[in-house]
């Protein structure tokens, strides 16, 4: 609970009257039997219509004052839960914008995506109905238990027996209720990853003939969530018929029982009409419970996970008052190293200097570090040691978005979003206008197949780029990147799709256009570096040498071999 203050506290006054109209509301219910109890014994029996029609009247007005304030409730109630739970689907996003890529490597996929969607619902649910019935349920069964004793003191009697073995079913049912909704979500995770990585693969997985696998492994998820589901739900389904139960024997004893009563005058017929209808608000009330108690599991165990994410910290620390350096694109590693893990290092004591305006490519093998190093540079990552500067300040002590204001990656993994070229270009640069955009995707040697795509510029693009090839998706990256007008740009293996030809004309408008602009070129092909001012060779995240590709095919032996191996395939093209 004290997780949510800030939300209480924002809506705490009108929850405040959602509590105070449900509650009169609930005032309003359990004083109607005591009024049929009065036109049975003072008008029905005595066959008084006037004080029938009297207290009847009384009814239909207590009845209607209750349907006002019952409406009020509804209305607050809705108006509070959906907001709230808007705010708090917001702040998860927003924290989950802040965390660091190592936070975020830390969790499953569906489990975020199941975290800001089911869960948030789950708690909201949980919060419309404090407010709407279940507030409402232990003060229409307590007011039950005092109108009863308020009609005869023997009736609490009833209570006494009855009380003791509700309590029983309830905590049995919590104590094993609340660890199978727990195994629920974790459930729903599995089949929300299982199928977004379905739905992100799916070109491969046609590709392999893979639906059998990809079924069976579905179906393994799919039945796992639908036992737990079924078990949890069948053993709660035992308790609201067992309230049931308790309840109608409560009811036979009072027929039973007042019946004497009333043949002695103790009671009059209104009376145990009046205890009977407090004995079904108590069912109520019970009802209510039973779904309180689903409700609650599923929201306490939604909840908790819930707030890990809100209280996760960063493991990166972006200091709000870091300093901001006009950036020139020096770049100097010192003795840095990083693993992912207990497991080996992914870098190894690197050193190197990048000067202003260098054009340098990394160059090695898969798994040698390239991409680990870039994403050491965007402070994705946090080295495990050394340091990382530009322009002679760590990088550590800039604020991250003033870091990566100045610096323009294309990553690996190039994602479009559904939207127009337009669009998609822009989202390096908002404020860039079309001829611009042009300009830049003209560099980026986009702009030929762009404009023979129907609608040009304006041609829409399908979700994750489904309807422009892998050459097209880097070079539109590429240009999405540059409009940025970045002093530091990064490609990490971004050129991989294109061919030969196009990529020298794209290096050379690079070189040419972006004199002044540091370009780190990490690549597979050594077509694609060696050729730029220094290339730097890394092998199992040590590095190997460093060099220009004369000076490296005279000492470098990873080097040389790469060449050697690339040359008839890559170099001759």
């Amino acid at each position: 609970m004290k997780h949510y203050k800030t939300y209480i506290k924002k809506y705490g006054i009108k929850g405040f009257f959602a509590i105070l109209f449900l509650s009169i509301e609930a005032f309003c219910d359990v004083l109607q039997p005591t009024l049929l109890a009065v036109v049975i014994n003072e008008g029905v029996r005595y066959q008084d219509l006037d004080k029938v029609l009297k207290y009847g009247a009384v009814m239909i007005g207590v009845a209607l004052f209750g349907a006002i304030n019952a409406t009020m409730r509804n209305i607050i109630a809705s108006h509070v839960s959906y907001h709230f739970g808007a705010e708090l689907r917001v702040d998860l996003f927003s924290r989950l914008l802040k965390l660091s890529q190592k936070n975020i490597d830390s969790y499953d996929e569906g489990s975020l995506i199941t975290r800001i969607s089911n869960d948030v619902v789950q708690v909201q649910h949980f919060v419309q109905g404090v407010m709407r019935i279940f507030l409402k349920a232990p003060l229409i069964g307590i007011g039950s238990i005092v109108m009863s004793i308020r009609l005869y003191p023997a009736f609490g009697y009833v209570y006494a027996v009855l009380l003791p073995l509700i309590v029983m079913a309830i905590v049995m049912n919590m104590n094993y209720g609340y660890p199978m909704f727990s195994k629920i979500q974790s459930a729903l995770d599995a089949l929300n990853h299982r199928i977004q990585s379905l739905l992100a693969g799916i070109r491969v997985v046609k590709a392999f003939n893979r639906f059998g696998y990809e079924f069976e492994q579905f179906e393994k998820d799919n039945v796992r969530l639908t036992d737990l589901s079924a078990t949890t739900y069948r053993t709660i389904a035992v308790f609201p018929p067992m309230m049931t139960l308790f309840v109608n024997l409560a009811m036979v004893f009072v027929l039973w029982r007042g019946a004497y009563w009333v043949q002695i005058g103790v009671l009059g017929l209104g009376d145990i009409m009046a205890v009977i209808h407090y004995l079904m608000q108590f069912l109520f009330a019970l009802m209510v419970l039973a779904r309180v108690f689903v409700m609650f599991v599923r929201a306490k165990a939604s909840s908790e996970r819930i707030v890990e994410l809100l209280l996760d910290k960063p493991d990166i620390d972006n200091r709000k008052s870091g300093v901001e350096l006009d950036i020139k694109g020096a770049i100097a590693f010192e003795k840095v190293s990083y693993s992912y893990g207990k497991g080996a290092l992914a870098l190894d004591d690197i050193s190197f200097r990048i000067e202003p305006g260098e054009k340098v490519g990394i160059i090695g093998s898969t798994g040698s570090g390239k991409t680990t190093l870039v994403n050491l540079i965007l402070r994705h990552y946090d080295t495990l040691s050394g340091t990382i500067s530009i322009d002679g300040q760590p990088i550590k002590d800039h604020q991250l978005m003033h870091l990566r204001k100045f610096i323009g990656v294309v990553p690996q993994k190039n994602n479009l979003f559904t939207g127009t070229i337009m669009d998609n270009i822009r989202w390096g640069n908002q404020m860039a206008g079309e001829d611009e955009i042009r300009l830049y995707a003209q560099i980026a040697c986009a702009d030929g197949f762009i404009e023979g795509m129907p609608g040009g510029y304006d041609a829409k693009i399908g979700r994750g780029g489904v309807n422009v090839s892998g050459g097209q998706k880097q070079r539109l990256a590429i240009a999405r990147a540059l409009v940025k007008k970045p002093k530091i740009l990064i490609l990490d293996d971004s050129t991989s799709a294109i061919d030969v030809i196009t990529e020298n004309k794209l290096k050379a408008q690079l070189k040419t256009t972006f004199e002044k602009m540091t370009t780190i070129i990490v690549a597979q092909r050594i077509s694609s570096v060696m050729d730029l001012d220094k290339i730097i060779v890394l092998n199992d995240g040590k590095l190997e040498s460093m060099g220009t590709h004369e000076e490296l095919m005279g000492r470098s032996t990873i080097y040389t071999e790469i060449y050697a191996s690339q040359l008839g395939s890559e170099v001759r093209r």
